[in-house]
């Protein structure tokens, strides 16, 4: 969650201050996002490498948020690696000895993992280390700590198959005042970097890789041919830090509580640049050998220190094999010379609202990786929070999150400029009546017209679903009657008169809609030239086309359909394409297939034919959501796709 914390220079921004416009930092006694109080700021600009913590208060307490600073979210590499380890953890799931993660939140376009926030003692240390620092522990104590590290790590390694932490320290081994243990930063990102260390290191200091990687304080972690903190790295990690298993992890574990026990850690290095003290940490871990436990430790067991020395041995094949076999050591150690039970940290059961919430995440994170890859985005995505925000409800809603997608639409009305933002009160608001929320609808448009009182053309669907949720059904139908006809203001109509309960005018509405398109097919198909291409919504269609129109037009010659190339969506060029009339034909006819229309039974039949045969209402649903599915299922990088994040809900044209 916040490594190291006790060892980190809090921002000195003051409450109420503006943040820098180029590293953007919120600042002490800022309110974000409605929900979210800054109590102190960790690391950023000129403190750390790449990361920042926030401590915040919220309505349910205390809790830490993680992030990377402003100056690196151009970085693809390094989101992407945010967003993969973010991932590991929301799958690590809850255990008493693993700091929570709670959920991922993108603020700003940047996202946060929102964690567990492990109080301090009295004493004011939150770590390992911490305690270290302040006091000589007990050896039982010591164990108990150690084998709740051993039950964390066994959980960890059990919900993520071949998960290895890679840099336990004791820095990273939180402890609440209560005495639980708990392990936090599970490297969650790792990006090659230029050193920027400078000066000598101190001696017993825990240093970053000479080549650029390590640490950054705040679980940052940089990458490179060595990963993790010299101090507690096992031989092979010096080598080759992407390939190690746990048995490095194991080694780790051996020199956090080998620096417990004997109050110093394994090795001292001594150096005056940082490439000179990796070098030395190096050759210590492959050649030297630890000192005995009972020179620094005459109480220390000697069962204790053979398992300790069992974990740093250099050749890794001659460790423990794993964290449950050496946690079942260390209880016997426990129980044998102190006559000690160990008794395991038990914590109530994740409530339903938890684990949802961690499952949304995973959803979240994959909208994210999907809309940092867009071309257009990365490229813009800084100054335009608004946009991306958008895109993100977009890809909720094409994926049936329903729930993300109003977030993601409440974020984007949020970060709308003065000058622009129909699109999301558009949707925002369409949302909120179908959803029964008139009020909060009803305040949004009314906030949007009151800066813009002419363009409730670019509202007027939920504006007028608005109207008639509530009953105004004079208001809308004059609202409306205002409009040159079309197909959008027809939709509109059949849900005015289906609502006040006109529905003989919806039949005509939609006689009159069947009989235009059958005629604008019976156009197009007229210009059809042997050899040109025709787009198709889906396979399947051509047939299905010519089933209706054998029955609605036998005087069209179907035969031309044999002598074209068919293209289907999304890879339909510039050519006469069918899908249009073909969804609105469906709706036409599904709405004449409803008994209640009063349709005499032969052309009711007839229609109910028609729209089973054109998949109704799946059809036009699919029709109105495929220039987002385009979107999202399309190559991310493809330029094209970007303006249609950036235009007005999928338009309802004419066919």
């Amino acid at each position: 969650m916040y490594d190291n914390l006790s060892n980190l220079p809090t921002v000195p921004v003051a409450e109420g201050a503006e943040a820098p416009a180029d590293e953007f930092v919120w600042p002490v006694g800022a309110v974000i996002e409605g929900r979210y109080r800054v109590e102190e700021v960790l690391g950023g600009p000129g403190h750390s490498g790449m990361g920042i913590v926030y401590i915040l208060n919220s309505r349910d307490g205390r809790v830490a948020a993680k992030t990377f600073q402003q100056q690196f979210a151009m970085d693809h590499q390094l989101i992407q690696r945010f967003l993969r380890e973010a991932a590991t953890w929301m799958l690590i799931g809850f255990h008493p000895n693993i700091v929570r993660a709670y959920g991922i939140d993108i603020i700003e376009v940047v996202p946060y993992l929102f964690m567990e926030y492990v109080e301090r003692d009295p004493s004011g240390a939150v770590s390992l280390a911490d305690r270290l620092a302040r006091r000589k522990l007990a050896i039982p104590e010591i164990l108990d700590l150690a084998i709740q590290c051993c039950d964390g790590m066994v959980h960890a390694e059990s919900a993520v198959p071949d998960l290895v932490h890679r840099d336990l320290k004791p820095e990273n081994l939180l402890i609440a005042p209560d005495g639980a243990l708990k392990i936090t930063d599970f490297g969650l990102v790792r990006c090659r970097m230029n050193q920027r260390t400078s000066g000598p290191p101190d001696d017993d200091a825990s240093q970053p890789t000479g080549d650029g990687s390590g640490s950054d304080g705040l679980g940052l972690t940089q990458s490179g041919s060595a990963i993790g903190t010299p101090a507690y790295m096992a031989p092979e990690q010096f080598v080759d830090a992407e390939n190690v298993t746990r048995l490095a992890d194991i080694y780790a574990f051996g020199c956090c509580f080998y620096e417990a026990i004997a109050g110093r850690r394994l090795f001292t290095i001594r150096s005056s640049t940082p490439m000179e003290h990796i070098t030395r940490a190096r050759e210590m871990h492959r050649t030297h050998a630890p000192v005995p436990l009972e020179a620094h430790r005459p109480d220390c067991p000697a069962s204790l220190d053979e398992v300790i020395m069992t974990c740093l041995e250099k050749d890794p094949a001659n460790r423990w094999a794993d964290f449950a076999d050496l946690r079942e050591r260390l209880k016997r150690v426990l129980k044998d010379e102190f006559g000690i039970a160990y008794t395991p940290r038990s914590m109530p059961p994740p409530a339903p609202r938890d684990v949802a919430n961690q499952m949304r995440s995973l959803t979240l994170l994959d909208g994210y990786n999907r809309a940092v890859g867009m071309r257009h985005l990365r490229a813009h995505r800084n100054r335009n929070p608004y946009a991306f925000h958008l895109a993100l409800a977009s890809y909720f809603r094409t994926h049936g999150e329903p729930e993300e997608e109003l977030r993601q639409l409440r974020k984007a009305a949020r970060v709308r400029g003065r000058e622009r933002g129909y699109e999301v009160v558009r949707r925002l608001a369409d949302r909120l009546v179908e959803d029964g929320e008139l009020d909060e609808a009803g305040a949004l448009m009314d906030e949007f017209l009151a800066r813009r009182p002419d363009d409730v053309d670019f509202i007027l669907e939920p504006y007028v679903a608005w109207l008639i949720a509530r009953r105004e059904w004079d208001r809308a139908e004059r609202l409306l009657a205002d409009h040159t006809p079309s197909l959008r203001v027809e939709q509109m109509q059949v849900q005015l008169y289906r609502a006040s309960g006109r529905l003989d005018r919806i039949a005509d509405l939609r006689r009159r809609r069947a009989h235009t398109v059958i005629d604008n097919l019976r156009r197009t198909i007229a210009a059809i030239a042997p050899g040109d291409q025709i787009g198709w919504d889906q396979p399947g269609d051509p047939d299905l086309l010519k089933q209706i129109l054998a029955d609605a037009a036998p005087d069209i010659d179907l035969a031309v359909f044999d002598r074209v190339e068919h293209i289907y969506w999304p890879d339909m060029a510039a050519c006469p394409d069918f899908s249009a009339d073909m969804a609105w034909l469906s709706v036409a006819a599904g709405d004449l297939a409803d008994p209640a229309l009063g349709a005499p039974e032969p052309e009711r039949a007839r229609y109910a034919r028609w729209a089973r045969i054109l998949g109704h209402p799946r059809r036009i649903e699919r029709y109105v959501d495929r220039d987002e599915l385009r979107l999202w299922t399309g190559e991310p990088d493809n330029p094209a796709a970007a303006p249609v994040l950036l235009s007005a809900y999928p338009s309802l044209s004419e066919p």
